[in-house]
């Protein structure tokens, strides 16, 4: 078929960032009352060990995606 062009390209790695932008927008809205209300409450109880740890999990797995998300691309860019 066709070779994908320059522009659509951009506008991918331009939709990715807005995508990624209201993802992080929502985590913020979802957690600041929680973040909040611990604070005030000085306690942190209503957190769960399962619920960090499988936070924690999602992160490392957003970064080691990023990581090679950006080695794919050096290594195209590259050779």
């Amino acid at each position: 078929m066709f070779a994908p062009s320059q522009n659509i390209r951009l506008d991918i790695d331009a939709l990715s960032g807005i995508l990624g932008s209201i993802s992080i927008a929502c985590w913020l809205v979802v957690f600041t009352p929680q973040i909040l209300e611990n604070f005030r409450r000085s306690s942190a109880d209503g957190l769960s060990l399962a619920f960090i740890i499988v936070w924690l999990s999602g992160d490392v797995c957003n970064v080691l995606g990023a990581i090679l998300q950006v080695s794919v691309v050096q290594g195209v860019a590259g050779g």
